[in-house]
Formats: structure tokens, C-alpha cells, sequence
């Protein structure tokens, strides 16, 4: 025994000091392991904030994808519809066309007919 201490005091002083040590240690590991098992559990959140916004895009998307193949099938449909409308407006037009042509065709053979018999009216004036 020197000073008045005994070697077992001192030998569990050293042995509690290790057992704060370890113990220390254990909790710093703890710790670190809370945290980081927290920033997962933040990165896990804000992922799933990030999934949410995707899915909520995809699903605006897809709606906008429908609503924009409906405004192609109505345009579709009205060029369709319009289409229709100018082949029957050409048809219309060709025909009144030919109605025309047949109209000159008649005029000139009316305008020879008529200076036909003009002149055959002048060769008998020209008889008589």
C-alpha cells in the first residue's frame, strides 16, 4: 500500500476508467448510428416527395397526352368533314364547268348557224 491506497482501489479505478471508455465509445457509436439512420430516414422522405411529384407529372402527362390525342381526332374529323365540303364544291364546279364549255359549244354552233343561214338568206335575196 503506497499513500494510502491499495492496489485493488487503484486496479478498479483503472478498470472503471476502461468501462467509461468503452462505454463512451459504445455511445459514440450509438450516436453515430442515430444519425445516421436519421439522414436515411430524411433522404427516404424527401424521396418519396420526389416519387410523389413524379407520379403526380406522369399522371399529368398522361392526361394531357389523352386530351391532346381527342383535339387530333376532332381536327381529324373536321378536316375529314371539310375535305368532303371542297370535293363537292370542285364537283360542283366541274360540272357547271362543262355545262359552261357545252354552253360555248351551242353558242358557236348557234353563231354558225346563223351566219350560215344569214348567207344563205342573202344568196336567195340575191336571187330573187
Amino acid at each position: 500500500m503506497v499513500l494510502g491506497v491499495s492496489r485493488d482501489y487503484v486496479q478498479a479505478l483503472v478498470d472503471g476508467g476502461m468501462l467509461l471508455r468503452k462505454a463512451k465509445t459504445e455511445s459514440d457509436r450509438m450516436l453515430y448510428s442515430s444519425a445516421e439512420r436519421l439522414g436515411l430516414v430524411v433522404d427516404n422522405e424527401r424521396l418519396k416527395k420526389v416519387v410523389a411529384t413524379l407520379q403526380n407529372l406522369e399522371d399529368l402527362w398522361g392526361k394531357q397526352n389523352e386530351e391532346l390525342e381527342e383535339k387530333v381526332r376532332r381536327q381529324d374529323v373536321a378536316i375529314a368533314e371539310m375535305q368532303k365540303e371542297l370535293d363537292s364544291r370542285e364537283a360542283t364546279i366541274e360540272g357547271l364547268r362543262q355545262e359552261v364549255v357545252k354552253g360555248v359549244d351551242n353558242t358557236k354552233k348557234a353563231e354558225g348557224l346563223a351566219i350560215q343561214l344569214s348567207a344563205e338568206c342573202s344568196k336567195k335575196r340575191c336571187a330573187d
